[in-house]
Formats: structure tokens, C-alpha cells, sequence
């Protein structure tokens, strides 16, 4: 509650939908370079979903609101599910796909994911918004 002695507010807070049945946060990044808007990425470890939000942390504020943020590989495609696709591309048709993304800083204060599935690391660039919201 905001204002109750003690307690801080969060900066985020999500929940389950019939759409969004998320499980958790796996992890949190506060990216400082390679990005314009964002402020805050956290991912989830089911769906291997990306969200993030635009809004700085405001002490004794309500929670910010969160997106969920479409993630494309180097070729411009959209990954329809998430960094869960990665999985599939790195390790073919095996039937299950969770990767469990860990998100963390690079040196330099950009914000990447170690996919602990496989292995491997990729470097998360933002992107410039396109019209409509796309």
C-alpha cells in the first residue's frame, strides 16, 4: 500500500491472464546504453517472453505500467515465441522449447540474455518504434 511505514512499492508488478499465464521473472536488467526509451526489462522463464517498461522508478509512486515487447533476430523476424525461439533455432525439432532467459548487463551497461538452455548469449538492442504500434 502506497504511503504504509516500511513497505516500498514496487516498480513493476504483473499478473496472469487467460492470454499471459506467466510463471515467474527469471530476471532484471536496467539497461544504460543501446536503448532510447526503455528503463526497465525483465523476462519470464516459461514463456520466454521479453517486458519491459518505459517509466523511471518513482519512490512512493504505483507500479508502472509493463509491456510485453516484440523480440526479432538479427534478420529483422519476429519471434512469435519469444527467446523460446532461439531454442528452436539453435537446437532443432526437439519438442520442447523453454529456454529460461537470464537477463544481465554488459560492461558496457547494454542489457543482454544467456539463454540457459543452450548456452548462449545474444545482445538486446532496442529498436526505433514503428507506427501503429507494430
Amino acid at each position: 500500500p502506497i504511503g504504509e511505514p516500511g513497505f516500498v512499492q514496487p516498480w513493476i508488478q504483473f499478473g496472469r491472464t487467460d492470454d499471459d499465464f506467466f510463471y515467474g521473472i527469471a530476471s532484471l536488467a536496467v539497461p544504460t546504453s543501446g536503448v532510447n526509451m526503455i528503463k526497465l526489462l525483465w523476462s519470464e522463464f516459461n514463456t520466454g517472453l521479453i517486458l519491459g517498461t518505459d517509466e523511471k522508478f518513482v519512490r512512493e509512486a504505483p507500479p508502472v505500467t509493463g509491456y510485453k515487447l516484440r523480440i526479432y533476430d538479427t534478420d529483422d523476424k519476429i519471434l512469435e515465441g519469444g527467446l523460446n525461439d532461439l531454442v528452436q533455432a539453435e537446437l532443432g525439432e526437439v519438442g520442447y522449447y523453454r529456454g529460461d532467459p537470464r537477463l544481465f548487463h554488459f560492461p558496457d551497461g547494454q542489457a543482454g540474455v544467456f539463454i540457459e538452455r543452450t548456452g548462449v548469449f545474444y545482445k538486446l538492442t532496442e529498436m526505433e518504434p514503428i507506427a501503429g504500434g507494430q
